[in-house]
């Protein structure tokens, strides 16, 4: 491979995973409505936003599971992550 071709498949690889965790977002959005008080649904959210480097969504549903579940172990591991990239 050249240069540009390697650059060019790394880049759409890239889209593809992007437009793989987009996909998974709007599942998860799908069942956060629909099951407003399911912790994990916001949860998943979160990560899947931090993921695409969105950190300010990846709080806001974190902040939702947390709300629901304040003593949640994973939530507050990423809650600690999170704040490092204020």
């Amino acid at each position: 491979l050249t240069s540009n071709e390697s650059s060019s498949f790394f880049s759409k690889k890239l889209d593809l995973e992007r437009q793989e965790i987009i996909s998974r977002i709007e599942k998860w959005q799908g069942i956060a409505s629909k099951y407003k008080d399911y912790r994990d649904a916001y949860f998943q959210l979160a990560i899947l936003e931090y993921r695409l480097r969105d950190f300010g969504k990846s709080k806001f549903y974190l902040d939702k599971a947390l709300a629901l579940d304040p003593n949640f172990e994973k939530g507050r591991v990423l809650e600690k992550v999170l704040s490092s990239k204020y």
